[in-house]
């Protein structure tokens, strides 16, 4: 009669820990799809809205409120010493339309050394240093 007891107890005490298991998993198993539910309609929605953006809105301190990591990059463009002298705004023209001539001038100096120094040896050979191409 005392074994049977104590087979019942240790049955019992199997029944709560597999139940307690089971209670577990399907904490787990919930918390697991609601994470999944949330970060799906997270994405469905990929930035917070501080303003209202209309298609015809062309400011980009406007967008630069909803985007303001992109706005960030957006203005640092404008801030690359080797493009500042060539962008041009409406297909005016020019900003700096000296310094344009003046690099232009560079190259075509450039390109006529280099062909003086190609006519000049026409091996193939060591053409020309450095030096002999440098501007100003």
């Amino acid at each position: 009669m005392g074994e049977l007891n104590s087979t019942k107890g240790s049955n019992r005490l199997q029944l709560w820990l597999i139940g307690g298991l089971a209670a577990v998993a399907a904490v787990a198993i919930t918390a697991l799809l609601v994470n999944i539910f949330e970060h799906k309609q997270e994405a469905k929605n990929p930035f917070y809205r501080v303003v209202e953006l209309k298609d015809h809105i062309e400011d980009p301190a406007v967008w630069g409120k909803n985007f303001p990591m992109q706005y960030d990059g957006y203005q640092r463009t404008g801030d690359m010493k080797q493009t500042h002298f060539v962008r041009s705004e409406n297909s005016m023209g020019f900003h700096a339309d000296g310094e344009c001539l003046r690099v232009l001038g560079d190259a075509i100096d450039l390109c006529r050394k280099g062909q003086l120094a190609l006519r000049s040896n026409p091996t193939g050979r060591t053409l020309v240093t450095k030096a002999a191409l440098s501007v100003r």
